[in-house]
């Protein structure tokens, strides 16, 4: 149905008109055309209805920013220039400053805050309270080539109370020279003199190690620009105890050195920091290279670590060891010891869950295999687990997988190296946690070392992992590998059981849990303990009947937090519930944590939780930009302002601010060393807070008690909803009184909370949450149903495909 309006005049009325007269009548039939419009019925019931045919909500006021004596001016027609400059043209931004200086309640807003509680009356040039609908303030964009204004338009979004230009250019009490300088003082911007800044910072607190280890991770991590001029500016600094120390080293109290020589010490002591991560001098154009008497000549420095262990020592801890096997470890001892042994290129999975000791397995097997001075390759799909192996590292590091992988991908490992002549050395490989690794990641090494091995045996090319024998380890019930907007079927394709590789492998099961020990029980606790197991793995197992894979699960009333208001408040109490008794404690802390399937809810209880945690807040700012493929004709870096990007929240990511207080504990992001232990997922505790810099405390791992000062690096991720990289000067970490389900996989707890005030949504998070504790006395479930009310069921999903 619709309706035909039209605004022609009758067609009767001209018929009659033709009969009158023989004059001709043009008719315009454009015109006629454009005159008559065609509604439908849906648009003639809306004007009818008089409801809006465009609209804002909520409405957005446009405010302009300018330097000083730089408002606009605007004229009549007619007005004589002169007069108009003698008007007294208030401006927003004027404005808002004269409101400060005399409205407490004013200086709570930043300037792009203020159009949401305030009013900008256009006739008084004034800004009133706000009593009737929400606005937001939006300030026009300016380009970086504007200079001093572009960084006083990045200052409005952060300053408030501000009643001059001066307190706008005021950082920490001090009074900057220009906007863009205190842009830098609040870590708006990206500059190299920032690790300068940071080094003469950490130098008034640490020791020249500690420089020196400062120092390599801004070359491993901050992609210096002009790294010889780091190095000219600061070597006195990162040399301050290179002549105490030859000093003691020799017993010559009296010894002098000259600045080349002490220089040369310096750089031979930075080099040994480098090589720990397998990097040298070389790597990085503009370091001086010390003289050749004092560089040694190692070889092979890979295999020489490998090598480096006292072989007596660990036969002896091996026959201490050996004997605690089950039976159950024992069979598999056997059949990977036998081969190596053998040589035959046999491949295994050691299929256990949680607590039934492969961790363990793997390392009597080192003991084992390393006593005989065979090299032993430990690695892992997440940092945490490979913390918990000697000499363990993550996969992508050993084997320098490419971050995206497909199905004919390589690894970024020449012919030749010291990492080649490694592989070909090597005797076993261990891979832990390999269900969370993509069936992508895993080909690609076994494409990688068929043609490595190829050299040393002919027949390299045609055996699995190029003939070395690998045993890979996990537990199916956890979470598989991440997929970005997957689907089921995606998720459980990228699994290695979906891999050419899972036939030959010969599956080793473990059964019996050795974490949740019945030993010193008495009969009633012991099975409680079981029962507990139990019911854990037949969560892990899908048991129940379920649709889709999707199962509610009844929560016990031993293991149920009782809400009584506040979802948040109550599971907080929970666990963190005697905190101001204990902040100060480091094992109280990290023996406790609250989880969460989804990033959102883990900022908010995280949120909540440094509003309850004493102490002095400190906020710091990313320096974000992007970074576009030069193919990529869609976007220019223009295309995006900055504060957009200072929005945009992503998994794994810091945020653009990150508010710390001593003695809060924080969570690393990124793999940056982990010969000193400092990998994703290590667990700290904030010591100090610097301009510069965070020293931090390590809380998990093998180098717990250990103190590292860190810098701001240079982190990029591809922002694949608008195809560019989002690159981000920030500090590695995120506060952990919460933390989600996945990022807690390979941790182990005291006390647990787990808020599903949202439900799970993959396979595996319920039976990760469930078994992070080690023992049922320290498991709080809070759940909530879709309307937010509390429930005592809990949603639970497994993808049963992947057991078969």
């Amino acid at each position: 149905m619709a309706t035909l309006e039209s605004r022609a005049g009758d067609n009767g009325e001209h018929h009659d008109q033709e009969k009158s007269s023989a004059t001709c009548v043009c008719i315009d039939e454009i015109k006629a055309f454009l005159d008559c419009r065609y509604i439908t019925s849906g648009e003639a019931c809306w004007r009818l209805f008089k409801f809006d045919i465009s609209s804002n909500s909520p409405s957005v006021l446009r405010m302009s920013c300018h330097l000083p004596g730089q408002n606009k001016v605007v004229t009549k027609e007619k007005e004589k220039i002169e007069k108009a400059i003698e008007k007294d043209e208030t401006s927003m931004l004027l404005a808002w400053m004269e409101i400060n200086a005399h409205s407490s309640e004013a200086r709570k807003y930043t300037f792009v805050e203020f159009p949401q509680y305030f009013v900008w009356n256009r006739k008084l040039k004034r800004w009133q309270m706000r009593k009737g609908k929400v606005c937001i303030g939006r300030l026009y964009y300016c380009p970086p080539s504007a200079n001093e204004r572009f960084y006083l338009r990045m200052l409005l979004h952060l300053v408030r109370g501000c009643r001059s230009y001066e307190d706008i250019r005021t950082v920490n009490g001090v009074v900057h020279e220009s906007f863009q300088k205190a842009c830098y003082a609040l870590r708006l911007l990206a500059d190299d003199e920032e690790w300068s800044d940071c080094l003469k910072e950490v130098a008034f607190w640490g020791s020249g190690y500690k420089v020196r280890n400062l120092f390599v991770t801004i070359l491993m991590h901050c992609q210096v620009s002009d790294v010889q001029s780091l190095w000219e500016k600061n070597w006195e600094l990162l040399s301050d105890d290179i002549l105490f120390n030859r000093r003691r080293e020799l017993n010559l109290p009296n010894l002098q050195l000259s600045t080349d020589e002490i220089k040369d010490m310096c750089l031979v002591e930075i080099d040994k920091l480098l090589q720990k991560q397998w990097k040298s001098l070389a790597d990085f154009p503009g370091l001086p290279i010390p003289s050749g008497t004092l560089r040694s000549n190692s070889g092979n420095r890979m295999i020489a670590e490998e090598l480096n262990y006292n072989s007596e020592d660990l036969m002896k801890e091996f026959n201490t060891l050996y004997p605690k096997l089950n039976s159950e470890q024992m069979k598999a001892f056997d059949e990977i010891i036998t081969a190596v042994e053998e040589g035959n290129g046999n491949c295994f999975f050691v299929d256990g869950f949680g607590g039934t000791g492969k961790t363990f397995l793997w390392k009597v097997i080192c003991l084992k295999l390393r006593a005989e001075k065979k090299i032993v390759l430990c690695v892992a799909s997440s940092g945490i687990a490979a913390l918990l192996m000697v000499g363990g590292r993550t996969a992508h590091s050993r084997f320098h997988i490419p971050i995206d992988c497909d199905s004919k991908s390589t690894c970024h490992i020449e012919q030749g190296t010291d990492l080649a002549e490694l592989l070909q050395n090597a005797s076993l490989i261990i891979w832990d946690e390999a269900p969370m690794a993509h069936k992508y990641n895993i080909e690609a090494v076994d494409r990688t070392l068929r043609d490595i091995l190829h050299v040393k045996n002919s027949n390299s090319k045609d055996m699995n992992f190029g003939g070395i024998s690998v045993v890979f380890g996990g537990d199916f019930r956890q979470t598989l590998p991440v997929i970005a907007k997957g689907t089921r079927a995606d998720i459980v394709n990228s699994s290695i059981k979906r891999s050419y590789l899972w036939p030959s492998l010969k599956v080793l099961k473990l059964s019996q849990n050795m974490r949740l020990c019945t030993e010193n029980c008495g009969p009633e606790e012991a099975i409680q303990i079981e029962e507990f197991s139990r019911w854990i793995l037949q969560i892990g197992d899908g048991v129940g009947s379920n649709v889709f894979g999707e199962t509610m699960i009844s929560i016990p009333t031993s293991l149920s937090s009782q809400c009584e208001g506040d979802p948040i408040a109550d599971i907080v109490n929970e666990v963190y519930g005697d905190l101001h008794l204990n902040h100060s404690e480091a094992t109280y802390l990290v023996h406790r944590a609250i989880l969460a399937p989804h990033h959102e809810m883990v900022s908010t209880i995280n949120n909540y939780m440094m509003e309850r945690y004493p102490g002095d807040e400190v906020c710091y700012h990313s320096s974000d930009s992007i970074e576009v493929d030069p193919g990529n004709k869609h976007h220019i870096e223009g295309d995006y302002s900055v504060e957009f990007l200072n929005t945009l929240k992503i998994s794994n990511f810091p945020d653009h601010s990150i508010r710390l207080k001593v003695g809060c504990p924080v969570i690393l992001l990124r793999n940056m060393d982990q010969s000193t232990g400092l990998c994703n997922g290590t667990r700290m505790i904030v010591k100090r807070l610097g301009t510069w810099f965070i020293e931090v405390e390590i809380l998990t791992g093998t180098h717990i008690g250990d103190r590292i000062f860190l810098p701001r690096i240079k982190l990029s991720t591809h922002y694949k909803s608008l195809d560019f990289t989002l690159v981000r000067r920030q500090y590695p970490i995120a506060v952990c009184f919460a933390m989600t389900i996945n990022k807690s996989q390979g941790q182990t707890l005291k006390h647990v909370g787990l808020c599903l005030k949202k439900q799970v949504f993959s396979h595996g998070q319920l039976y990760v949450a469930l078994s992070r504790v080690t023992t049922h006395h320290g498991m709080k479930i809070l759940s909530c149903d879709s309307e937010g009310e509390e429930s005592k069921t809990m949603q639970n999903i497994v993808f049963e495909e992947i057991f078969h």
